[in-house]
């Protein structure tokens, strides 16, 4: 046995079976688990499974349960009614881990691509689709004799697969002894948070979800008509890039160009392009709407629930990916207001107060940076540099206040003059100035800043406090923005899975996170305390990680009020005018 794992007694691999339907929370259909030293082999059917208290293995302290892409297993063992496993093991992880900031696998990071790109023998994605076809997509869940063994076979297969990619893998999970071996052990503790996470899903107003889908093409159209002043769009809702065209034309604007020679039209250029042109805000909001939003996509139960994969460690930086059609917190901003608490129950956002400010303040030891996030980081920075007097507020200074934002926010994903310019409608030269401003106000930032980026530039690995390491060997990776972004949004991935996995353990129920934030759902007689307890809770891990006291805001949501987002207030507002009646 490889040095590290002798402190287990006992090594089990381990997969499930189970169907998921969109929005569904997992159901069982059966399970195999190996024993790695005695080769000991569990072969259960659901009818076998729900019968027990707890795993028919041990799950204790003397145990290790390795898995591939964990939520998946936990989110069974939370339909099965089991305690969890003390200690887990995600070989999906920690692939991911040893493959962060190589060339990206052009066949993702599923099991089979992970087996083929590491020289181990495969059963091949054809055969997987097929019995996924047998499992997950037929109508019925009955299946004969043949068709239960074919099912133990597969999952089999995946179980036997899971011992050589756990000897391949052990010597980089253990290549700092202990250390990096309870970073990998942390890494799996958090799924077990993701699938109790997944299982409560978001309450949704299902009743007006099925009305704007019922709708959706004439409001679609009400939309354009109503909001599309400057003729983007044609008659028949298609956008007309020779229309907006003539409009950069007559009102001589210099537009960002794909490399086809289109204008641009994401929206982070969308974005920056309305400190130049302010009145295209409302173009943005309703092409982010057109362009985002499949309301058929969104993933919904049987209950009510929004639920979806939270897909974590889906970045290189490690934050969590969940689709952006299927998750409510993903398509545009006024989706959101479809978010309503059940009866008798409330729900509260808790997200961290300029979480990344915080991380570079903290990790860097910048005094003056970290005074300012103290205060207010964007109008310390104005006043530092002269555009604010001294004494100055939010209330006397707002505007300039906001100007600041994107410099104090750019700088931590590379933003450039170029960027920074059209973002705050100001001239390169100026955007340059303020850039440079932002050196000599944080020095100790920058030179803390610039040695990450001088290691990624040389190919070594950087890691987050709580070892989430990516090692540039392509270029794709060793370019700046990513280099200058990886720390302060790498080591808020930490934040958040130390917050999670104590939240939910004290038994708090999550039913989402969101970026920096986590939205809690309770009783609403008790929700202003247990929010209470959930912002110290995630005060105290992201104080731990960034060494820097983080303070959590929470806004609340009470039985028979809707979710209110103020970025997407106006435009539901304006969906709703379109659909007969008010709701």
């Amino acid at each position: 046995m490889i040095d590290g794992f002798n402190r287990f007694r006992e090594i089990w691999l381990l997969d499930f079976e189970f169907r998921s339907p969109s929005g569904h929370c997992p159901r069982v259909v059966c399970m195999v688990a190996r024993e790695l030293r005695t080769n000991r082999i569990l072969r259960m059917w659901e009818f076998e499974l729900r019968g027990l208290a707890t795993a028919p293995f041990s799950v204790g302290d003397d145990a290790l349960i390795v898995c591939y892409f964990a939520p998946a297993e936990m989110g069974c063992f939370v339909d099965l009614g089991w305690p969890p496993p003390r200690h887990i093991l995600d070989l999906y992880v920690e692939y991911k881990a040893l493959m962060n900031g190589r060339k990206p696998s052009p066949n993702g990071y599923g099991l089979p691509s992970a087996l083929m790109s590491l020289g181990i023998p495969t059963i091949g994605a054809e055969y997987k689709d097929a019995m996924r076809g047998i499992i997950i997509e037929r109508e019925t869940h009955v299946w004969d004799e043949a068709e239960r063994r074919a099912i133990l076979a597969y999952c089999q297969s995946d179980v036997d697969a899971l011992r050589p990619l756990f000897f391949r893998l052990a010597p980089f999970i253990t290549r700092g002894g202990d250390i990096t071996l309870a970073q990998a052990l942390f890494r799996g503790r958090y799924m077990v948070a993701v699938a109790r996470m997944e299982w409560e899903g978001v309450p949704i107003d299902t009743t007006l979800v099925e009305r704007l889908k019922d709708c959706w093409k004439d409001i679609r159209l009400g939309l354009i008509r109503q909001m599309d002043r400057f003729g983007f769009y044609r008659a028949d809702g298609t956008f007309s890039f020779a229309n907006f065209d003539a409009f950069i034309e007559r009102h001589g604007l210099s537009w960002p160009r794909t490399e086809t020679g289109r204008a641009k039209m994401d929206d982070d250029t969308l974005k920056g392009m309305l400190a130049a042109y302010p009145q295209l805000a409302e173009f943005r909001e309703l092409r982010s709407t057109l362009d985002k939003l499949t309301l058929n996509k969104l993933a919904v139960g049987p209950d009510g629930r929004n639920r979806t994969m939270i897909s974590p460690f889906g970045t290189v930086t490690s934050r969590n990916a969940p689709s952006t059609t299927k998750f409510v917190f993903g398509p545009a901003k006024w989706i959101r207001h479809l978010i309503v608490p059940p009866e008798r129950q409330a729900i509260a956002y808790l997200d961290w107060r300029s979480q990344e400010i915080a991380i570079a303040a903290g990790l860097s030891g910048d005094p003056q940076m970290r005074a300012a996030y103290a205060t207010d980081p964007y109008l310390s920075f104005a006043i530092s540099i002269g555009l604010a007097p001294q004494g100055a507020t939010r209330q006397t200074h707002g505007t300039v206040r906001d100007a600041m934002k994107p410099v104090i926010l750019g700088v931590n994903y590379g933003l450039g003059a170029q960027s920074l310019a059209h973002q705050t409608g100001k001239s390169v030269k100026e955007a340059m100035r303020l850039l440079d401003a932002h050196r000599d106000t944080y020095p100790v930032f920058w030179a803390w800043l610039e040695g990450i980026i001088e290691m990624g530039s040389c190919g070594q690995v950087i890691e987050t406090r709580l070892g989430w390491p990516v090692q540039p060997r392509c270029e794709k990776f060793r370019n700046h923005r990513m280099l200058q972004n990886f720390p302060m949004q790498a080591n808020g991935a930490d934040c958040l899975r130390v917050a999670a996995c104590e939240v939910t353990e004290a038994g708090h129920r999550i039913c989402a996170p969101v970026h920096d934030a986590l939205v809690l759902i309770g009783d609403a007689e008790t929700i202003h305390e247990e929010a209470r307890q959930v912002a110290a809770i995630m005060t105290r891990a992201a104080t731990t990680i960034a060494r820097i006291e983080v303070p959590v805001d929470c806004a609340i949501t009470m039985p028979g009020e809707r979710y209110n987002e103020p970025r997407g207030r106006a435009m539901f507002d304006t969906v709703l005018d379109q659909i007969d009646g008010k709701v």
